[in-house]
């Protein structure tokens, strides 16, 4: 099982907040400790992220509200999004499997043609295995990707979900699945309207 990258996951330490935050976070470690002891890191977060839904369904919501609910269900689909189809691969390790150097590897990413995302403190990149058939990127990939190079609003997680998301119009089967069947135009269509 990966390790939770806890400095991707986490603003700030407790310590780093004010005295009186720092007092309401001493309530809570104590139950998020048990709660770790015994749930896997994204049970924790999906836990945490009902239960503050729910008391803030009961109060009168303050400004802000919404986008913090949003940004923690992010959270949770991101770590549900990252083990998906076989995990990822480190730089090197996609270096290796593509035959190239990891400065290439980077390129790649970095003009649009591989998926990955930056985790932990030295930015250092992961890549999904899935986008990948035995030592090639998968066939149309890049097709799709370009696609996306002109919405500023697509980052790597909207892609990635993209992909691994079922939709309804696809008889509730992913893109991904239509891009393995070799149905490139279908997957791209589709893409192409997200951003109509």
């Amino acid at each position: 099982m990966a390790i939770f990258d806890y400095a991707q996951a986490a603003p700030c330490r407790v310590s780093q907040l004010s005295r009186e935050h720092q007092r309401i976070a001493s309530f809570f470690q104590p139950a998020l400790a048990r709660a770790a002891a015994e749930y896997t890191p994204l049970e924790v977060l999906r836990i945490m992220t009902a239960a503050v839904g729910e008391a803030f369904a009961t109060t009168r919501p303050k400004p802000g509200t919404a986008t913090v609910l949003a940004l923690a269900r992010g959270l949770t689909a991101r770590e549900e999004l990252k083990p998906a189809e076989g995990g990822s691969l480190s730089t090197g390790d996609t270096a290796a499997l593509l035959g190239m150097t990891r400065a290439a590897v980077l390129k790649h990413y970095q003009k649009g043609q591989l998926l990955g995302w930056r985790q932990g403190k030295q930015n250092a990149m992961r890549f999904p295995v899935w986008q990948f058939q035995e030592d090639r990127v998968l066939p149309g990939l890049d097709r799709v990707l370009r696609t996306f190079q002109e919405a500023a609003w697509m980052d790597d997680w909207a892609k990635i979900g993209f992909f691994l998301r079922p939709l309804a119009s696809l008889q509730g089967k992913r893109p991904l699945d239509f891009l393995r069947a070799g149905d490139v135009s279908r997957v791209t269509a589709h893409a192409e309207a997200l951003l109509e």
